[in-house]
């Protein structure tokens, strides 16, 4: 569990981007084209993972 937004945004200037884990191989490879993955969240029943660009 995320406490601080500071945990995942050291930058106040960054652009953040959750996305479902799972999504197809394809999409996967094109956001992290421009983003970088920084960290992996579950959040009920599901999983997500926490871009940084």
């Amino acid at each position: 569990m995320i406490r601080d937004i500071k945990e995942i945004k050291p930058n106040e200037n960054d652009i953040l981007l959750i996305v479902e884990e799972k999504p197809a191989r394809h999409i996967r490879d094109t956001i992290e084209r421009s983003f970088v993955p920084i960290k992996k969240v579950k959040y009920e029943k599901e999983k997500y993972i926490i871009y940084s660009m």
